[in-house]
């Protein structure tokens, strides 16, 4: 059951009430008010995943909603409701950023559609801006281990080269090694920084955290070949690749069915997460070309992760059936994809 919270804003009672009736069995957190006034008191007071607003309402208007929505939560998705004699409005407020638009009357099941897919939209750009900010922080400490780097092997070097020189009994040897101990431990902190792959703190006050080094700089203990990622999406396939990498993986990414076909001609790949709905060939077809391949040329299959939008029971089945690994469901969280990531790796290892 999603805990993801909504707001509904409509001045027709009716649409109110079966709106809520419609998302209420998904499990969301809704709040339903008939007042413009209202809606915007309760977005400067709490943050919503989804504020679904009819357009065309008195004294505040849908317009004016997403207006402050957009200031003061913009991670928020908006979607408005319009009859259809406001669809001109609507596709100006797409221009303002907008999620989405719905006209009314609204079919059940497009309405879930609809709010489902702004979810795991705004999860997804989430996890992407994470993904980010860890990449500009190794890039940050990469760029700081090279600086602190040079002039420590000058002052190692020189160091080095006067103590050899320097009787043991003279009266600055003993500075001299300790300034040379302190340096080469400097030196094993640069090494770690070079070589961190996630980013795991440990407390240093009570109400401040640093990073660790020592366990920000192991090498995964897993030794998958490569992982690839088929996705026609780009916003998953880099977030689903920055989560692989930055756990040691190495991982490629694929923009359809096609082109990975012809990587699995040129690399060895162990584990491939593949998008079921795609352009060109889905991911059933690239799942019966990839079998076919790997059996013409007498090779194991990588373990095959499929991803589904869709929580269907026939999905499930036929990926089963197509001698999948596992099916996920999106919105998939970090924690979930590499979970099952090392439950492929696991199964590889005990059946080579």
């Amino acid at each position: 059951m999603s805990s993801a919270k909504i707001l509904i804003v409509d001045d027709d009672k009716e649409v109110l009430s079966s709106f809520q009736r419609a998302l209420s069995s998904d499990g969301y957190d809704i709040t339903a008010v008939s007042c413009g006034i209202k809606a915007l008191n309760l977005i400067k007071k709490n943050e919503y995943n989804v504020v679904l607003t009819d357009i065309v309402m008195p004294e505040v208007n849908g317009v004016r909603i997403l207006e402050e929505t957009n200031r003061t939560s913009p991670e928020t998705k908006v979607i408005l409701i319009t009859g259809y004699g406001s669809i001109d409005t609507s596709v100006e407020a797409l221009r303002k950023n907008a999620s989405d638009y719905i006209v009314k009357p609204c079919d059940r099941e497009e309405l879930r559609i609809r709010i489902k897919s702004a979810i795991e939209k705004q999860q997804l750009e989430k996890e992407l801006v994470k993904a980010k900010i860890y990449k500009k922080t190794l890039e940050s400490l990469g760029a700081v281990a090279h600086e602190i780097n040079n002039p420590l092997t000058a002052i190692l070097g020189n160091v080095e080269m006067i103590l050899m020189e320097m009787p043991k009994d003279h009266e600055l040897y003993r500075q001299l090694k300790i300034i040379n101990e302190a340096a080469e431990r400097i030196a094993v902190i640069v090494k770690k920084m070079r070589k961190v792959r996630k980013l795991e703190t440990k407390p240093y006050t009570k109400h401040f955290k640093i990073l660790d080094f020592e366990k920000s700089s192991r090498r995964s203990k897993y030794s998958t070949k490569a992982i690839l990622i088929v996705d026609d999406e780009p916003i998953i396939t880099d977030l689903f690749k920055m989560v692989l990498v930055r756990e040691g993986y190495d991982t490629d990414t694929a923009d359809g069915g096609l082109t990975a076909l012809d990587m699995i001609k040129i690399k060895d790949y162990s584990i491939v997460i593949l998008d079921v709905s795609m352009p060109q060939i889905d991911g059933y077809e690239t799942l019966r070309r990839m079998k076919k391949f790997y059996s013409d040329i007498d090779k194991d299959m990588p373990a095959i992760i499929m991803i589904t939008g869709y929580d269907v029971e026939d999905i499930l089945d036929k990926c089963k059936k197509l001698g999948a690994f596992a099916t996920l469901h999106k919105p998939l969280g970090n924690e979930v994809l590499l979970e099952t990531v090392k439950s492929a790796e696991e199964y590889i290892r005990s059946t080579n």
